[in-house]
């Protein structure tokens, strides 16, 4: 073998790897874009969760509003119904007062008819003995 066969060999050899080193390379290349699309992917699902994360916050903080607004609510509710317990025990009360006068005013009617009775009778003699007074004048 000459040198410039050896020089042939060695230089084929080199061609050789050189484009195995390409093919390689290449292959890199693709790899490195299917690489890039993934991560692309990837960055845009974050930024989709990102999104839901800021949307279910702001759901966090209008149901937070309305739970604060649900207890107001029910505080005031619950003032009401003692309001009306209040109301329902005064009236009580209230009628209790007038079934009493009432009867006091059922008692006092009673004790007025038996005058006006007495009255009507003591007139009825009233009228007896001035008709006897004045048969003997």
């Amino acid at each position: 073998m000459t040198n410039s066969d050896q020089f042939d060999t060695r230089f084929n050899l080199l061609l050789t790897a050189l484009e195995r080193i390409t093919q390689q390379i290449e292959q890199l290349g693709h790899r490195t874009d299917s690489n890039a699309r993934a991560i692309e992917q990837t960055n845009q699902k974050i930024e989709q969760l990102g999104h839901r994360i800021d949307s279910n916050a702001r759901a966090i903080e209008a149901l937070t509003g309305t739970v604060s607004e649900f207890k107001r609510d029910r505080f005031r509710v619950y003032s009401l119904i003692a309001d009306v317990a209040k109301a329902q025990a005064d009236s009580a009360q209230s009628q209790s007062r007038m079934y009493s006068m009432m009867e006091n005013l059922d008692e006092r009617q009673e004790q007025l008819s038996q005058r006006q009775e007495q009255l009507s009778n003591r007139q009825g003699e009233i009228v007896e003995i001035l008709k006897l007074l004045t048969q003997s004048n």
